[in-house]
């Protein structure tokens, strides 16, 4: 899996959808989560070969605003356009969940890290944006 933030953006949709029975869960994936898979089709293997190559884009919503995480994408293989209207649609998603659920944090910001070029493939430059929760 090229992406450490989809094992924990799974498990804390089934935890919202088993925790607080949410009527979105009930028997189908939820939509924020579909376009998260979306989103990672359209970023595909991000592929670089040099740290200009490199974009983040924001996923996620926090309960007190901003987005949750930051995902690394390639500007060689990925298209700008789709990446960034899917980006903005699961925003959208996350925060009619977050609202919906009654759902607190810590309000913190989660800055954007940044991204370069590493065996030829675009991560993060700073370790954990992409660790923390899409919700």
């Amino acid at each position: 899996m090229l992406f450490a933030a989809r094992p924990l953006f799974l498990r804390t949709t089934l935890l919202l959808c088993s925790a607080l029975a949410l009527p979105a869960c009930a028997g189908k994936t939820p939509p924020a989560a579909t376009t998260y898979a979306q989103l990672e089709a359209a970023i595909g293997g991000a592929r670089c070969q040099q740290d200009s190559d490199c974009r983040t884009v924001a996923v996620g919503a926090r309960a007190c605003g901003g987005p949750a995480a930051y995902l690394p994408w390639s500007q060689r293989e990925g298209d700008a356009a789709r990446i960034t209207a899917l980006s903005e649609q699961h925003q959208r998603q996350a925060r009619a969940a977050v609202s919906a659920s009654g759902m607190a944090s810590i309000c913190s910001l989660v800055s954007d890290p940044g991204a370069r070029c590493e065996a030829q493939r675009c991560v993060l430059r700073k370790a954990g944006g992409a660790q923390e929760s899409v919700y």
